[in-house]
């Protein structure tokens, strides 16, 4: 299997990253215990959402109160708060690792020759297959987290970190599905600019979900035309 250059280059730098928020959260307990409650919040930001998934997860299998004996030790503590964070971080550059791959693969294959630069109908009608899918996902995915909201106080409370979560992976999702496939679909730069419409909240980010879809949609038919 050939890695993908850019996805371990988006992967990587990512891990550093958190890597980096460890050893900052670290150096709070250690030297500025005055504000040691906030040493973890940088990790948790980080790892966003999986952080607000696992956390509870973590701390229900009693991971938490274990390493709470080590509160004397800051840089111990420190070491396994952040190890409970793993995970999260570890999903994200799996991720990342992926959309740099698709990302690179465009770009390669338009480097390599134009050798999809006319795509044809057969080629068209299966990527906008692929987009469907993934389109609707997140978009349902959206409605999901936007309808969480409605809910009662006290379950609104009981379920924010799964409405947040559910949220920040609609988003996410639904602007690398738009600037992905808007550049592959049609191989224009311009509609790598769908994804923005992805950025959007609650009932104007669905909003802007259609929009991005009625643009495609119009470009694909542009093509097939053409």
């Amino acid at each position: 299997m050939k890695f993908s250059k850019l996805g371990l280059i988006f992967s990587l730098s990512y891990l550093g990253i958190f890597l980096l928020s460890g050893f900052y959260a670290i150096y709070l307990l250690v030297f500025h215990t005055a504000n040691s409650e906030f040493s973890g919040l940088l990790g948790i930001v980080v790892t966003f959402p999986w952080s607000l998934i696992f956390l509870p997860i973590i701390n229900s299998l009693g991971f938490v109160a274990w390493y709470d004996q080590f509160t004397s030790n800051p840089a111990v503590y420190g070491f396994f708060g952040m190890l409970g964070l793993l995970p999260a971080a570890l999903l994200n550059a799996v991720i990342l690792y992926f959309i740099g791959r698709l990302f690179g693969g465009a770009v390669k294959k338009e480097n390599l020759g134009n050798e999809i630069s006319t795509p044809t109908p057969a080629n068209v009608d299966s990527l906008w297959k692929k987009f469907n899918l993934f389109f609707w996902i997140f978009f349902f995915l959206s409605i999901i987290s936007f309808s969480l909201i409605f809910l009662p106080t006290a379950q609104l409370v009981k379920y924010i970190s799964i409405a947040s979560a559910l949220r920040m992976i609609a988003k996410v999702g639904s602007i690398i599905v738009l600037s992905y496939f808007g550049y592959v679909i049609t191989q224009k730069r311009q509609y790598l600019l769908l994804g923005l419409l992805g950025l959007f909240s609650g009932m104007f980010g669905m909003i802007g979900l259609i929009i991005g879809y009625i643009v495609l949609w119009h470009g694909r038919k542009n093509l097939r035309l053409g």
